[in-house]
């Protein structure tokens, strides 16, 4: 605990002063007992399991990464997220554990950029690569300018105000950088968070149809 932040490490790294330790599942027992007894799974120590006969922390994380990032959760929950911690709900079988888990895995690689480069939605106006002045928006423009000449076109509204732990995260991102120049890097790592942020929407979606598909919100 830091500042107001809580952490929740997946592992623990036990060991002598210094030495690295061994990984140890951070999960309690009592948890993943239930967890088990509703997957049909044997826990794996580390890692990931084959989501049929065996699971593992890894596993746990990408079903919670998904659950948390459902529409149908965070509208049911609204109350109790406003006021602590969110609410650990476990999955009704392993078929829905498996989906989800698949979901939260593919959500995950999103939002790490990991996996091949994407297919760019974004084209630059004028050059991209100029100061970033004053951050505004309109006609699906992020312009970079106070004349509106300079920016990225083609973000839909919905990409633009989609917030991720509660930040705008397209205009977040520019007015970090307000009174800096952009390098190319910056320009295509923008482009490819816009992108992140167009399937997050799909994928969000997606677990929002597995919820249903196995039996709606509980």
């Amino acid at each position: 605990h830091d500042r107001g932040t809580t952490l929740f490490p997946l592992y623990r790294y036990e060991g002598l002063l210094g030495a690295q330790g061994t990984a140890t599942c951070n999960l309690t027992a009592e948890f993943v007992a239930a967890w088990c007894r509703r997957t049909g799974t044997t826990f794996l120590a580390t890692g990931h399991g084959d989501q049929v006969a065996s699971s593992g922390p890894e596993d746990v994380f990408c079903w919670l990464y998904a659950l948390f990032h459902a529409p149908l959760y965070r509208s049911h929950l609204r109350g109790a997220l406003a006021q602590g911690f969110p609410v650990v709900l476990l999955p009704v079988s392993g078929e829905f554990a498996r989906a989800m888990v698949n979901l939260g895995m593919e959500l995950l690689d999103c939002h790490l950029m990991r996996g091949p480069a994407p297919e760019l939605i974004t084209r630059v106006v004028g050059s991209a690569t100029g100061l970033v002045e004053k951050i505004s928006y309109s006609d699906e423009t992020v312009w970079l300018d106070q004349s509106q000449s300079r920016g990225f076109a083609g973000i839909s509204p919905e990409i633009w105000n989609l917030r991720v732990g509660g930040y705008p995260v397209c205009e977040k991102w520019l007015k970090d950088r307000k009174g800096r120049k952009l390098s190319p890097d910056n320009v295509l790592h923008y482009a490819r968070i816009v992108v992140a942020l167009s399937q997050t929407m799909r994928i969000m979606g997606e677990i929002d149809k597995a919820i249903e598909e196995y039996g709606g919100w509980p």
